[in-house]
Formats: C-alpha cells, sequence, structure tokens
C-alpha cells in the first residue's frame, strides 16, 4: 500500500476509529457484505453506528452521482455507464467495424466485445504503454475500436467504470470529492496503478489511509496436505468433512473452497444436497446466468413465438417446443401434461416449423392456455411495428404480452422463483431506460439485447440465513474467516496457474507493465499471496489434491511442499475403506417375463413388431404393450421417411403408366416419357415436399429423375415380367398378433422350375443407406430387418406359392443397387451395359433348398410371434448393432462402458 500513511490495521483497530467519520472501501461485493457482518458482530449488543462500508466501484458511481446534484460544480452532470450498457457499446462499435470491413458474422462479436473491455481497462488502469515495435495487428485493431468506443462516450456525454477510475483522482486532487477522515482499503491483494494513485491522492488531501489486514487466527494445527486418488474421492471427503464440522460444531462456520467453482457449481450443489438436506443448509457462492433460470427461459420463448407467428405465421418447431415445455404461463401446471404431448407430437412427426394454422389448433386443446395467448396475438396485432422504436415501447409491450399471457403461472410462489422474477423485472427497467444511449430498434433486436444481458447477469438466490457452510471460489474467499476451510484442487495447474495475457494487447507491453495473468513471475506472485491467504482463513485449514483426473495423472501445487502429507480424517477414510465394512451379499434379480397378451390387446406397429422383439424383447415390450417411445430430437432437416414416400409415390406412378416389360422397352427411351416423367416428379414433389426448404425441392426432382431413369435403364434388360401389384395390402395373422403390411411392387414372370405360366417377384424399394443380407441378417437365430420375410409369409398365405425371388431396390444417389435372393434358376437383372450401373448384391440358392430356407426363415417368424405373444421381455441383446435405432438405450443399459457413477 502506498500513499501518506499506509497504517496496516487489524479488526480490533479498526473498531476503534469512529464509524461516523471512517470510509471502509472493499474490492468486491462480497467481501463488503462479509465486512459489514463482522463489524456488527464484534460490536457491542444494542443500536450502533456503522461506518460506510461499500465496494470501490459502487464508491466511485455514488460519488459521480452526488457530484451530478452539486450545484456548486462547474461542470455537465457525468452519467456513469452500467457495465451491462459499456459491453453493449464496445459491441456496437465492433459490430459496425465489423460490417465496414466486410467481416460480417465471420467473428464473435460477444466475446470480442469482452476482450476489449478488458483491453481497455488493462491499458488505462496499468499503465500498459505498447512501443511501436511490438504492435501487432490485433492490437492495431483494438486501438480503432477504442477510438470509436470513446467517441461514442463522448456523444453521449457518459463516462464508464473504467474511466471513472481516472477521473476520480483528479476529483480528489481538487476536493471536489467529500471524504471520510479514515479511509480503509480492505481486499486488494493486488491493485492496479490507478488505485495507488487514488489512495496517493487520499493521503495528499490530509486524509488517513489504511489497509486492512484479516487478523491472524489461532492456529490448530499447521495447514494438512491430503492426496485423494480422485476428484470424486475429493469430493465425498471434503462433504464428509463439512458434515462433521458442523454436527461436532452448532455455532461453527466453516467453507470448501474450490478454485474452478464456476465449471462446477451444479455438480457442488447435487453433491451437498444429497450429504447434507435437510438437516444442513449451504450457500454456494456462485450462480448461473440468469438467462438460465427458469422464468427468463420462459419469457423468450413466448415472446419469439408470438413475434415471429405474427411476422411470418411460422416458427421453428424447436422454439415453439421451448414456449411448451418452459410453462409459466396461463394454466402452468394443470395443463403441463397436455402442452408436452403437442411437443411430443410434433418431435416424432418431424416437423420443423410450426405455421401459425397448427399452432392455433394445438392450442384448441389448452382451455386455459388458447385464450390467454389469443389475447396476446391480439396485442401484437393491433401494434404497427413502424409506430414501435423505442426500447420503452418495447419494454413495455413485452411487459403487457407476458401479463396477458399468464406469466409468471405458478413459478413465482416459491421463494427463488419470486426473487428470479424480481431480477427480471429489475433488468426490463434497465433496458428501458437505454433510449439515452441506443437508437431505434425492432422487436427482435430488443429482445436479442435483453437476452445477450440476461446471459451476462449473474442472478443469486438470497441465502439461506441459517448456512453455516460456504462454498467459494478462491477470489470470493479472500478477507473472509471461518472456524475450518476445505481446499480443493490444489494443484500445479491451479497454483499458479498458466499465464493468459489477453490476446488484443501485445505480450511485450503487458509484461513491462506486470499487468495481471501477462507473466510466469506475475502469476507466481500471486499465487504465492494466495497461497497464504488460503492458510490464513482458519484455524484448521485442510487442502487436496486428486491424484488423477480420469487418465491424467496430477501433482500438487509447489506451494505445499512445506505442508506434512497427511491421510484423510479418520471417519472420511472410513467412509470409502470397504475393508472396514462386512460385504453385503448383493442379489441380482432379473425378470424377463411380463403378463401374456390379452387376447382384447391391441397392438400397433407393422412388422417393427416382431424386428425389435428380435433386437431385445425388453424393448419390444416398452414400445408396443407400454406404448412408450423415447423423446426424438427436434427435426432440422425434413424427414429421411418423407424422401422415402417421395420415391415410392414418383416408382408407384411410373408402373402405373409402363405397365410391364413391354411397355417399359416401348416407351422408356422416348421425348414423351421424359417429358411426363419431370411433370410427374415435379407434381409429386409439390404435393408430398411443399414444407420443406424451397432450395431443396429442386434438388429432389433432379435426383429423382436421374435415379429413376438409372433403375429403367436396368430393367430394360430384364426377362419378360408384368407389374400385377403396387402398394397392395395385406393382413398377416401370427397366432394372437394381426400384421398389416404394404408390398411395394409384385411382379409375375414364368416360372421356368415348376413350368407354371406364373411365378412372384417380390420387389421392396429402400431409399435409405442401410439394407438387409439374406444370409447374415435372416440366417441368424434371431433375424433382424425382417420386413421382407413378412411379405413372403403374406404371399404364401394369399396365392399359396412361394415367390421366386425377395429383391431390395436401392435408390439412392451413393448406391443404385439390387439385392436380396433368388432361386438360382432365375435371372432379376442381366450384365448388359444398361444395368452395369446397377449394382448387385443378389444371392443364389438352389432349387432344392429354396423352399427349406424359406421355410426355415418362416419358422423364426412364428417363434418370435410366439414369444412377444407369450410375454418374454427380457432384456437382451446379441448385437451392439441390434439398438442402433433404439430410443430407450439410456433405460436398456447395455453394452454400456463402466463408469463411476
Amino acid at each position: 500500500m502506498t500513499g501518506r500513511a499506509g497504517i496496516s490495521l487489524h479488526l480490533d483497530a479498526l473498531l476503534d476509529l469512529p464509524p461516523e467519520n471512517t470510509l471502509i472501501l472493499t474490492v468486491n461485493n462480497r467481501l463488503s457484505r462479509s465486512m459489514t457482518s463482522l463489524y456488527a458482530r464484534k460490536r457491542e449488543a444494542g443500536s450502533t453506528a456503522l461506518p460506510v462500508i461499500l465496494p470501490w466501484r459502487s464508491w466511485m458511481t455514488q460519488c459521480a452521482f452526488d457530484l451530478s446534484f452539486d450545484a456548486t460544480q462547474q461542470q455537465d452532470p457525468v452519467h456513469v455507464l452500467d457495465p451491462a450498457v459499456a459491453r453493449l457499446l464496445w459491441r456496437e462499435v465492433i459490430a459496425l467495424r465489423d460490417e465496414q470491413d466486410g467481416m460480417r458474422g465471420l467473428i464473435d462479436v460477444e466475446q470480442l466485445a469482452t476482450l476489449a473491455g478488458q483491453a481497455d481497462e488493462l491499458v488505462l488502469h496499468w499503465d500498459v504503454t505498447v512501443d511501436p515495435a511490438w504492435s501487432t495487428p490485433e492490437y492495431e485493431q483494438f486501438l480503432q475500436w477504442q477510438r470509436a468506443y470513446e467517441e461514442r462516450l463522448a456523444q453521449l456525454r457518459a463516462i464508464d467504470r473504467t474511466r471513472l477510475a481516472l477521473s476520480m483522482q483528479d476529483w480528489i486532487v481538487h476536493e471536489r470529492i467529500a471524504l471520510a477522515d479514515h479511509v480503509v482499503f480492505a481486499g486488494f491483494a493486488q491493485r492496479s496503478k490507478v488505485v495507488d494513485r487514488m489512495i496517493v491522492a487520499i493521503g495528499q488531501q490530509g486524509r488517513t489511509v489504511y489497509e486492512y489486514i484479516a487478523q491472524d487466527l489461532p492456529r490448530q494445527h499447521p495447514p494438512l496436505q491430503i492426496r485423494s486418488p480422485g476428484d470424486a474421492q475429493q469430493w465425498q471427503q471434503a462433504i464428509d468433512w463439512a458434515r462433521r464440522a458442523l454436527d461436532t460444531q452448532p455455532q461453527g462456520r466453516f467453507a470448501i473452497v474450490v478454485p474452478d467453482l464456476q465449471s462446477k457449481a451444479d455438480h457442488a450443489r447435487r453433491l451437498l444436497e444429497r450429504a447434507l438436506a435437510p438437516d444442513h443448509a449451504f450457500n454456494v457462492a456462485v450462480a448461473p446466468p440468469l438467462a438460465h433460470w427458469p422464468p427468463v427461459r420462459a419469457m423468450f420463448a413466448w415472446l419469439r413465438v408470438t413475434g415471429l407467428l405474427r411476422a411470418r405465421a411460422a416458427v421453428p418447431v424447436e422454439l415453439a417446443g421451448q414456449a411448451m415445455l418452459a410453462g409459466l404461463c396461463a394454466g402452468d401446471i394443470a395443463e403441463r401434461g397436455d402442452r408436452a404431448m403437442i411437443d411430443a407430437r410434433w418431435r416424432q412427426a418431424g416437423v420443423m416449423n410450426v405455421s401459425l394454422d397448427d399452432w392455433l389448433r394445438a392450442l384448441e386443446g389448452l382451455p386455459l392456455l388458447g385464450p390467454a395467448w389469443s389475447a396476446v396475438f391480439d396485442l401484437w396485432q393491433s401494434v404497427e411495428s413502424s409506430s414501435i422504436e423505442r426500447w420503452d415501447q418495447w419494454v413495455s409491450l413485452f411487459r403487457q404480452s407476458m401479463s396477458l399471457v399468464g406469466f409468471p403461472g405458478d413459478h413465482a410462489r416459491t421463494s427463488t422463483g419470486f426473487q428470479a422474477v424480481q431480477a427480471l423485472d429489475a433488468l426490463l427497467v434497465k433496458v428501458a431506460g437505454f433510449d439515452d444511449f441506443f437508437g431505434a430498434v425492432s422487436w427482435q433486436q430488443a429482445l436479442s439485447q435483453i437476452e445477450s444481458l440476461a446471459r451476462q447477469a449473474v442472478f443469486q438466490p438470497q441465502r439461506d440465513r441459517s448456512a453455516r457452510l460456504d462454498v467459494l471460489g478462491l477470489l470470493e474467499s479472500e478477507g473472509g474467516q471461518w472456524d475450518g476451510v476445505w481446499v480443493m484442487d490444489m494443484t500445479d495447474s491451479v497454483l499458479p496457474a498458466a499465464v493468459s495475457p489477453n490476446p488484443l494487447l501485445p505480450r511485450p507491453a503487458l509484461s513491462q507493465a506486470q499487468a495481471p495473468r501477462s507473466t510466469a513471475q506475475r502469476e507466481r506472485e500471486w499465487a504465492q499471496s494466495m497461497f497464504q491467504t488460503l492458510c490464513a482463513l482458519a484455524p484448521s485449514v485442510t487442502m487436496s489434491w486428486p491424484a488423477r483426473d480420469e487418465q491424467q495423472a496430477l501433482r500438487p501445487s509447489p506451494f505445499m511442499a512445506s505442508l506434512e502429507p497427511s491421510a484423510p480424517p479418520v471417519e472420511c477414510a472410513q467412509a470409502h475403506d470397504s475393508s472396514l465394512h462386512e460385504s453385503i451379499p448383493l442379489e441380482i434379480w432379473e425378470d424377463g417375463q411380463c403378463p401374456p397378451l390379452n387376447a382384447d390387446e391391441l397392438i400397433h406397429g407393422g412388422v417393427s413388431v416382431l424386428d425389435i422383439q428380435s433386437r431385445n424383447p425388453m424393448w419390444a415390450f416398452v414400445r408396443h404393450r407400454l406404448n412408450t417411445r423415447g423423446l426424438e430430437p427436434y427435426a432440422s432437416t425434413p424427414q429421411r421417411s418423407q424422401r422415402g414416400e417421395f420415391m415410392h409415390a414418383v416408382m408407384r406412378a411410373v408402373w402405373e403408366k409402363l405397365r410391364d416389360h413391354d411397355g417399359l422397352v416401348a416407351q422408356h427411351k422416348t421425348e414423351d416419357f421424359r417429358y411426363w416423367l419431370e411433370e410427374t416428379v415435379t407434381s409429386l414433389s409439390m404435393l408430398m415436399l411443399g414444407d420443406w426448404p424451397r432450395a431443396l425441392t429442386p434438388l429432389e426432382v433432379a435426383r429423382a429423375i436421374v435415379l429413376v431413369n438409372q433403375w429403367l435403364d436396368a430393367e430394360s434388360d430384364r426377362a419378360a415380367f408384368e407389374v400385377v401389384e403396387m402398394e397392395s395390402p395385406y393382413h398377416l395373422k401370427l397366432g394372437m398378433l394381426e400384421i398389416k403390411v404394404v408390398i411395394d411392387r409384385l411382379d409375375s414372370v414364368p416360372d421356368n422350375a415348376t413350368s407354371r405360366e406364373m411365378g412372384w417377384v417380390l420387389l421392396d424399394y429402400k431409399t435409405g443407406i442401410s439394407r438387409a443380407d439374406p444370409f447374415k441378417d435372416w440366417a441368424r437365430e434371431r433375424p433382424v430387418d425382417i420386413q421382407m420375410l413378412a411379405y413372403v409369409r403374406a404371399l404364401r398365405l394369399a396365392k399359396g406359392e412361394w415367390p421366386v425371388a425377395i429383391c431390395w431396390v436401392q435408390l439412392h444417389p451413393r448406391k443404385l443397387e439390387i439385392g436380396g435372393v433368388a432361386r438360382d434358376d432365375y435371372e432379376v437383372v442381366g450384365d448388359n451395359d444398361a444395368a452395369k450401373g446397377v449394382g448387385k448384391a443378389l444371392k443364389k440358392l438352389p432349387e432344392g433348398q429354396w423352399v427349406s430356407t424359406l421355410q426355415e426363415w418362416d419358422d423364426k417368424l412364428e417363434r418370435l410371434a410366439r414369444e412377444f405373444q407369450d410375454g418374454e421381455a427380457s432384456n437382451v441383446s446379441h448385437s451392439l448393432g441390434d439398438l442402433k435405432y433404439c430410443d430407450i438405450r439410456h433405460i436398456l443399459r447395455l453394452h454400456e462402458e463402466s463408469g463411476d457413477d
């Protein structure tokens, strides 16, 4: 500490200072609250005056505000920008420059705005001077942004908090700031040069400047060093220690310090809630952004849905689903299940965009939400977009809309929910004042800015007053005092941490200015100071580190070399030492038998019932007996099933026109047929692909025409055939199961083996890349991809004959192929030049094995049907590939790698 006095003082000396003439400035809000609480506890009981205790940045803002209303000052009022507004200004100038340079959309403006603001503070607060020889393109770009930013500040007649610190020194020197006689700085482990100059200026005004030093606590023992096998064991040891300390010291206050708490806060809450609730309350100092809380997510979803439906009469399905699931509206709880079912139906149907008509139809089944949202939509319809340009007008419309829709539903009934709604309201109040800084905006721009601010703002519900356990990060722990502290993750990558210089500023300049995070030496000095601070937080301090992070070996911080290694407390060790506990017999119970199928039980699903039964009986039970499916992801691209249905319709139209081999040979190469094919495919695309993106539909039409012509070239080489059926339905009965199948195409051909005029060829169109392999998939004890086997059985039952060939035709741009299995005396496709572009994956069976093989496959279908009918529901799969498209794998939990759950 520099300055006139530079006096260090402990709490007892601080209490002796006259409170009415003492100002205590802290490095952050948390320390300010902690100092206030500590000061009050140490005072005698009864009413007493407290000194002014403020975070130093808040104090500067208050001073600027007071100057603005001081009639004796000969200057314009000073408006101090909120940090959120300052960040938006940085975004504005960077985005404008980005657009001027033709780089729009190629850089992350949000991240650059944060880096630019940090670089600006480093330059001004740490006196970073850049020699011309050190200049970099990034620094030159930053200088342009900085100049543009300062021009915007001048236009607004405003000042940000970074520049406010520079002005404070001048105000203090010219005695324009009313200062207390005693000024105490607390928690400034590392001070910027601007703070040092401010301290000097305060001292030069005849004030006494102090540095508050936390009083050394009487040690119960030197700090302990504990090595944990891994992160999970370290957490458990720390929580066991906390529980024991809270139980044995009912009045004690304790802390767990986690260096990377920001990324581990949710994990910490889950573990602590499980181990300590409801006996002990705790407080986690790090909170998620305001944008992550349910009321904020719900507001953004409802407003975006309403705005997009008004502007475009359609909304992306993911956004519509988010609104339905977010709730916090009329019928919040009463209609929650109905809203979830609407979302599930959209997912299952592969909807990409929800039109206004679809949305209104969905709301018809919601008697509470439907009228409420209609009132919101009527409000937006009554407002002319061109008549609203101001921020406060948009905020007013947003407020009215959320009120009409029933926001916040039942969420505000909880304390945390009520506080979150209040925080959101405060954010809207702040945004309503943006007209002083930003120009006219659309509703999308206003809502996007609010969302950006909500992502940057942190919301921490009020802590439980009974909480005696704090979970904090390294910086949050500075200046605190507890009865016991456990510091986690004390590895050599944490103290000292790796350097992280600002990429917009040259490294030599940062190193010369000794800016934070700029050099290894600077980082080591800070780490040494931080380590000493941690050791003084409590009479009992325990520091732990995990020996491994998954496969990576870790090392302890070098600052712990002076600490004696120690074993975990006995209670913690016993909690994880299995040798201290008598083994408990583990009973394994497998229940793979469900109730048999009832005569009146309807089963839907077609051939998939048997296919899934073969892949995993439990999956079939869940899907077809419990009628339960996994929740599908939102569709972002057209469904493959739509492409398949389109190609099937095209092939049906083609063979309705050609009819047989003679018709194919006569018409295929004619100009009339080419024209007819183009018109037919285009017409079918308009009918079946109407909701596809406009850019994709012409591509799909061209693709279909090419595939059809290539396949017709191959079929022209076949022997005589006639297409007798297309997409004909058959009803297949297997025990109590009645399954409907649709055969894509059935050809009649001469049957040479039986000297009959007619034999049957089954053809099935496949538009995907995968297909069945008869001698691999059907020859298994539990066959898969059995759709065509069901076709064979249906055909035999209907016609009384086995087919001579079972074929699939793969109509895919990457592979045009015919495959399947055929009797060896029948040639499906020849080898002429026209057929050379078609792959052939046909298997041949001798005539003597043909019927017996088909009968064997048919028997397997019957066994699967009996299994399903009898209630066989074992959780067994013979191949990981069998569950590739399973939507309940997380329930089956087969083929999972063992992990630390």
